[in-house]
């Protein structure tokens, strides 16, 4: 008899490539929107700028990749950033920030499994 895997055994049906899309367009307007105003949950302003696939922001050194986003949105919603810096995500209360903004928006990504 053949193994199945978990999500076949249960009727799962995967929702990966409706779900990577829905990131790209998320990913393109945060490409759209770069050098606008943001606000962190804590208030404090920021902007950021794209180099390449990364997201370099111009109140820190750090900068966050496009996975470390998608792993983010995968993740959303979420109260807030520190729900993102325990998957640690890199430069969490930007991403969050961003991420709920609604010029971004909306911070929700289909499940990638459903029944």
């Amino acid at each position: 008899m053949p193994v199945l895997h978990r999500e076949a055994a249960e009727g799962l049906t995967t929702t990966e490539e409706p779900r990577l899309a829905d990131f790209e367009a998320t990913w393109q307007r945060i490409i759209r929107n770069a050098g606008q105003g943001f606000r962190t949950k804590r208030g404090l302003p920021f902007s950021y700028w794209i180099k390449g696939n990364d997201v370099h922001y111009d109140r820190s050194v750090w900068h966050t990749s496009k996975r470390n986003f998608e792993t983010a949105y995968d993740l959303m919603p979420v109260a807030g950033p520190g729900v993102l810096d325990r998957h640690s995500i890199v430069g969490s209360s930007y991403v969050w920030a961003i991420l709920n903004d609604p010029r971004i928006g909306p911070a929700t990504a289909p499940p990638r499994m459903r029944r």
